[in-house]
């Protein structure tokens, strides 16, 4: 089972965290493909280790995108549009991948999702949450996408046909195409890049999408679920029961040093939100 994530330094004991949480419901072979475009070494060594520890297989890349590519849209990350170019970097015999957002946590077999056969498309994905808002469909008519939204997030792509229907030039001129119309960047593309018969979706179980605050307690069924927004368990306070989990679940990576990163991201982010009351508050005169 081949799998690709894209991390910086900031994303990789999520990371762990997620293969921790797929080792604990899948026993099969796994290849973990890690992509960035700046990634430390002690950060590199450490998702090593736990990859190690737990028999799963990891090949870490740290790659460089063409800055020409992104000459006219300087205010995005290369980071954020790795798994566009990923084919040009995996092993090109790779017939299945399956991208994860690391912002996730498995609660079942993700095998039971790496098997579906996606032959006749190009990709597997589950509509995105707020698909069928009025603005999400406007935004979507607005960058000519013709069907319902995928979420990005968890994404089963047959890279035989991605090979062969997508490549440089065609994500470029995207990017061109959409210029400041790009509200949610590689997903935005991503859907523009596939039509209707092109995309398997899924039933919402493999990419079980969840916002703060939302009190869900039955996960019954649910092979992954994805944390959406900024927020996220590490990076706040008040934890939701499915917040929860991540901290229950990381207890077994081991990663203790993470606690006390999480405990700084929390501090600063409670910090930025009084300022920015502050500001509100007594910013006029």
């Amino acid at each position: 089972m081949n799998i690709l994530c894209c991390v910086d330094d900031n994303y990789a004991y999520p990371l762990i965290n997620f293969m921790f949480s797929i080792r604990k419901y899948c026993d099969r072979e796994i290849n973990l493909y890690v992509l960035s475009t700046k990634l430390s070494d002690k950060i590199r060594d450490r998702i090593k280790e736990k990859c190690e520890e737990i028999n799963i297989n990891v090949n870490i890349q740290v790659v460089d995108l063409d800055d020409k590519i992104f000459a006219a849209r300087a205010h995005y990350t290369k980071d954020t549009f790795l798994r566009l170019f990923a084919y040009k970097f995996l092993p090109q015999e790779m017939d299945k991948l399956l991208y994860l957002d690391v912002d996730t946590l498995c609660l079942g077999d993700v095998g039971e999702l790496y098997d579906i056969d996606i032959n006749n498309y190009i990709l597997a994905a589950c509509r995105d949450k707020i698909w069928d808002l009025d603005r999400t469909i406007e935004h979507g008519k607005e960058l000519g996408i013709e069907h319902d939204m995928f979420n990005a997030g968890i994404i089963l792509f047959n890279m035989k046909k991605v090979r062969k229907l997508w490549d440089e030039k065609l994500v470029v001129d995207m990017i061109e195409k959409a210029g400041k119309k790009l509200l949610y960047l590689d997903q935005d593309l991503l859907n523009m890049l596939t039509k209707k018969e092109d995309i398997l979706f899924l039933d919402n179980k493999m990419n079980f999408q969840l916002r703060c605050f939302e009190k869900v307690k039955n996960l019954d069924g649910v092979v992954i679920m994805h944390y959406l927004e900024d927020r996220k368990p590490w990076n706040h306070y008040i934890l939701a029961y499915h917040e929860k989990l991540f901290w229950k679940n990381f207890k077994e990576t081991g990663c203790k040093e993470f606690y006390e990163i999480s405990r700084r991201m929390r501090r600063q982010k409670l910090i930025r939100k009084f300022k920015n009351k502050f500001k509100r508050i007594f910013g006029k005169k």
